[in-house]
């Protein structure tokens, strides 16, 4: 119940691996051509990605939520620092996704994959500002607030490093 957003997050992961497993590995079961298939996968693929990291944010917003609950006054300070370091965050996102991109028939895998590391970096720097402030709240390491910070830390590094990779070309 606390950590609503992050069951919703879960829940599209499950969509979407349940949707596109069929479509791309038993198309020809279906009866689908390979046009249609890839065309279903890429926006439904699209849709759910943007979706999945919108959550994500919320995820992150709700689990400093949780970490400030217990000084109400504090809670208050903390929502305008998260939002400047949001702002700041966005910013670099933004920089980074609008960095020089490849033209020809690579324009839009360079540009959903600068796309994808600009939020990471946002997730990242958001989970930076919850896990230090977290920190000084007396939170331990086996409290759920840390738990779920370290997932979704994991989770951005690897794809991070994934979409770094995949904008490289190897």
């Amino acid at each position: 119940r606390d950590f609503a957003f992050l069951a919703a997050f879960l829940a599209v992961g499950c969509i979407e691996d349940g949707s596109s497993i069929p479509i791309l590995f038993f198309r020809k079961y279906l009866g689908i051509s390979k046009v249609t298939a890839y065309d279903i996968y890429f926006y439904s693929h699209w849709v759910l990605f943007f979706t999945e990291y919108a959550l994500l944010l919320l995820v992150i917003y709700s689990v400093f939520r949780q970490a400030m609950r217990p000084l109400e006054g504090l809670h208050r300070a903390g929502k305008i620092v998260f939002r400047w370091v949001g702002g700041v965050s966005v910013a670099l996102s933004v920089a980074l996704a609008l960095g020089p991109h490849a033209t020809g028939s690579y324009y839009w895998a360079t540009l959903s994959s600068q796309m994808q590391q600009g939020i990471n970096v946002l997730i990242l720097c958001l989970l930076l500002f919850v896990c230090f402030s977290t920190r000084y709240l007396g939170l331990t390491y086996r409290s759920h607030i840390f738990g779920v910070s370290l997932g979704i830390g994991i989770f951005a590094t690897v794809s991070l490093i994934e979409s770094a990779r995949t904008a490289g070309g190897t």
